[in-house]
């Protein structure tokens, strides 16, 4: 998390925790139950990626810094627009909606790999700082578009447009689910993305990060919801 790495790795030990927990009462253990797990899972090693940064940055490690705020990002832009949409599209029996989850996902699948491949192609780009106590991902200015644009993309686009884009796929996409707790489970992460954006602005994705990867132990409860549409 953005304030410690006791913090992130107390984070990312609950929610491994919880991963283990539902690999044991899954019942049985098919697809749709992993696409599950995949959600604490992938928060616990997101926060104990961000805990290595802290860890690295404290001992002035720059290099390893960089490549775990890779793994950090990567995990964030990448797998979290397309996993939440596939976490609708396995658990949607309504024909249209399946599809309207799938087209979705591949439309996320796209933004991120646009946002990420720069950054995997690259690492040294990710370059993560302390910065009042909290960290910061920053990139390098090589690449750096201008007048407002997201600079990790292949294609510009406009940062509001990103954030648009970003919460749209990773969360509220959830809103279309017949699973009213999936729903729900989508709001909650879209609302944190803008409490974090508008309260912390600059260090937002860390903070936000931090707050859906506690929203996600909900899956635990949630799971058992998922035999059928409610």
């Amino acid at each position: 998390m953005c304030f410690s790495a006791t913090a992130s790795f107390v984070a990312s030990a609950g929610l491994f925790s919880a991963s283990v927990y539902m690999v044991k009462v899954a019942r049985p253990l098919n697809f749709r139950a992993l696409v599950s797990i995949i959600m604490p899972l992938g928060f616990s090693l997101q926060q104990a990626a961000e805990g290595c940064v802290w860890v690295a940055l404290n001992h002035g490690d720059q290099q390893l810094a960089n490549i775990c705020g890779i793994i950090y990002t990567f995990i964030c832009i990448l797998l979290w627009p397309v996993y939440m949409p596939l976490l609708g599209m396995v658990n949607e029996f309504n024909p249209k909606r399946r599809m309207a989850f799938a087209i979705i996902m591949v439309s996320a699948l796209l933004y991120g790999l646009n946002s990420s491949l720069p950054i995997i192609s690259q690492r040294a780009l990710v370059q993560p700082a302390i910065v009042n106590q909290c960290i910061v991902y920053s990139i390098r200015p090589n690449i750096l578009a201008t007048f407002g644009y997201i600079p990790i993309a292949l294609v510009a686009i406009p940062s509001y447009m990103h954030r648009i884009l970003y919460v749209s796929f990773g969360s509220f996409s959830m809103l279309i689910s017949s699973h009213r707790y999936l729903g729900v489970l989508g709001f909650m992460i879209g609302i944190a993305y803008f409490i974090s954006y508008t309260v912390y602005s600059v260090i937002s994705g860390s903070i936000w990060c931090y707050y859906a990867a506690i929203i996600s132990i909900l899956m635990i409860k949630i799971d058992r919801t998922l035999k059928r549409p409610v």
